[in-house]
């Protein structure tokens, strides 16, 4: 029930006077002037040059019942100025409260000293909100009083500003930057919401952002859940009218001919129609945006929500030329294992969500990329600086894998080995001594042996311990899962039934699956490029990609990324000897070693020095490796362990 205080309030606010039928695109084109600090073209502000923003722009209008637009956008469409217009035309237009939220305070205090400095410079809004003065509580750089309103600026990580004014208009930009709670107070679009309900159904929001990643993605959810509108243009040709995509089912639609960067007046781009396969140049696209439209997938749904991607950028913006030269390096750098400017590519021009290519890999593309070598092979292809070895233990065998290593992590699986007896037989670790006492050799000659060996300790914990403390290369490991944990830790654990002798160390298992995955995605020979023998059996390869990360939501919604068996009952031995062997390497950085061209400097080990009779790794002169005064690995104690 509305108290007459309540009722005071909401007449100095502005909240009863009848709305004003005026647009806010139509105040835009008549008062918003753009400064030459915002863009290369200053001016009166035209609807007409982004027209894609006049149907969105007419539902944020106050005399429209739209209660909620969602915009989810790449990069330079607009979304950012559509928030300014709305802001701008409530100023002069509709007084009353506003929010802005975005993801950080220092965001507000950016947008408010630049963005709305430029904005409120326009001669229609000149002297409505008055100058920032220190002094005054009334205008400062995250609060602006104005008659017959406000605007509050809030960051989505201060809790207190979400909870301390009731608002008519909501826009929460960039919302997918966000942080999952604000303080211990929840979701911070959630407690900037519950300001609007004091206006009820004249309440407004416009939520804008780039999505991010897939299942995390807040303005892909806000879209789903809205009526999901699509940008169509005609085709030149044929008139039918499309969403203009990167690719479909088929293929790329956007073609092109030549090198973007040095192609020059050589290279050629174009659209191919989805109906009549004509080509659709650049400068077709002016007449196309002027006539395109907005097309709703469920009209019925109040909210309404919008999505759009860089190739309907307006003519002087982003090029299609400009996309191509982006995405043919963002593929460049994928290839060899780096995709983060793939990422950025499908979120900021492709307004899309990213989803990790590295969650699942296909073992038949693994396979084949078998080369011509031996499998169980004594002689270490070109390229090995270093050998390690994975093992783990079951209850009734051992599973060994021994990988070389090269410049960058890329990598050679030299041998897979089941040794199928009981781990607590004194014969097992006979066997897996074979394994590790092989010696190799080079192809240019020189010999190595396995620099660095780890054995899960899960099962047969005590038999484990024991085997690996009277080797000095030998190391027990645990697994542990959980975000950015480092793949090698390098303090020592104590456990067992004999705390001195039971010593293992923790490795971040699902740091070390992804950098795996990310590896096994490496198509090019070349730093973390991985290469398998001839004859390793497919079986190999099912287990080496038997696993998926997958989300994961915990009881308060959050979502996180666990790697878990595709199917239930698969073997997956394969994938935790890479990941072991990949630990056993880290074990050696953290040395200060290297199996780069130039050596790390020394660190201090993380190794601290067993009972005096432990035997320790040979040098290739037979020398026992020494240790320095500090504990640690003395210096050029390497020698030999790589080449």
């Amino acid at each position: 029930m509305t108290t007459h205080a309540d009722t005071l309030w909401l007449a100095r606010m502005g909240a009863l006077r009848p709305d004003p039928r005026l647009s806010v695109a139509e105040w835009a084109d008549t008062h918003r002037v753009l400064t030459s600090a915002e863009t290369s073209e200053p001016g009166q502000w035209h609807t007409s040059r982004v027209e894609f923003l006049r149907e969105i722009m007419d539902r944020l209008s106050l005399h429209d019942p739209t209660p909620r637009v969602v915009l989810m956008c790449a990069s330079q469409l607009g979304k950012t100025e559509c928030g300014l217009n709305l802001v701008g035309y409530v100023v002069d237009n509709a007084p009353c409260p506003v929010m802005v939220l975005r993801p950080t305070i220092d965001d507000c205090q950016g947008y408010s000293k630049q963005r709305l400095k430029h904005l409120f410079e326009a001669p229609r809004l000149r002297g409505k909100v008055s100058e920032v003065r220190s002094r005054d509580a009334g205008n400062t750089i995250m609060l602006k009083e104005f008659v017959g309103g406000l605007l509050v600026l809030a960051g989505a990580n201060a809790p207190g500003r979400l909870a301390s004014w009731p608002i008519r208009v909501l826009h929460a930009d960039e919302i997918d930057r966000y942080p999952e709670s604000a303080g211990t107070e929840g979701d911070p679009l959630s407690l900037a919401r519950k300001r609007l309900t004091r206006f009820g159904a004249r309440a407004k929001e416009l939520d804008t952002s780039t999505p991010t990643i897939k299942d995390q993605s807040r303005i892909e959810s806000e879209y789903l859940a809205s009526s999901m509108a699509r940008w169509e243009m005609a085709c030149p040709h044929c008139g039918e009218y499309q969403t203009l995509e990167w690719a479909d089912d088929d293929g790329p639609l956007l073609r092109w001919d030549g090198d973007p960067v040095e192609g020059g007046d050589q290279f050629r781009v174009w659209y191919e129609c989805a109906f009549c396969s004509e080509e659709i140049r650049e400068v077709h696209k002016g007449a196309m945006l002027a006539g395109g439209r907005w097309t709703h997938k469920h009209p019925d749904r109040p909210v309404r929500g919008y999505a759009i991607n860089a190739l309907a950028a307006p003519v002087g913006s982003v090029s299609w030329r400009v996309l191509v030269e982006e995405w043919v390096y963002a593929m460049a750098r994928s290839k060899l294992g780096d995709n983060e400017p793939l990422k950025v590519f499908i979120n900021t021009r492709l307004a899309q969500t990213w989803e990790d290519r590295g969650e699942t890999v296909d073992p038949s593309s693994i396979e084949a990329r078998k080369e011509p070598w031996a499998d169980d092979t004594s002689i270490a292809p070109h390229g090995v600086r270093t050998i390690t070895a994975g093992v783990d233990v079951q209850d009734d065998r051992l599973e060994v894998e021994v990988v070389g290593w090269g410049s960058g992590f890329e990598s050679w699986s030299l041998g897979y080995y089941v040794i199928g007896s009981d781990p607590l037989d004194a014969q097992t670790w006979a066997a897996l001594d074979a394994i590790r006492n092989r010696d190799y050799t080079t192809e240019e000659g020189h010999p190595m042996r396995i620099a660095a060996m780890c054995v899960d300790s899960g099962y047969r914990t005590q038999s484990v311990y024991e085997y690996a403390r009277l080797r000095g290369n030998v190391h027990a490991i645990k697994g542990m899962t959980g975000k950015g944990r480092h793949i090698w830790e390098r303090k020592i654990r104590k456990g067992g039934r004999q705390k001195s002798t039971g010593r293992f160390h923790l490795v971040g298992t699902d740091t070390a699956k992804d950098t795996v995955a990310r590896y096994l995605n490496v198509v090019v020979a070349g730093p973390g490029y991985c290469h398998f023998p001839e004859a390793r059996q497919s079986n190999y390869f099912e287990m080496l990609t038997a696993e998926k990360r997958m989300p994961v939501k915990d009881r308060r919604g959050k979502v996180t990324y666990e790697w878990r068996l595709k199917a239930a009952g698969r073997r997956n031995e394969a994938l935790d000897t890479r990941v072991y062997a990949l630990a056993a390497v880290h074990s050696i950085l953290a040395s200060g070693a290297t199996i780069d061209s130039e050596p790390l400097p020394p660190t201090k080990s993380s190794v601290k020095s067993e009972e005096s009779h432990a035997p320790q790794p040979k040098t290739a002169s037979g020398r026992r490796r020494g240790k320095s005064r500090r504990g640690g690995a003395a210096r050029g104690s390497t020698d030999g362990w790589f080449d």
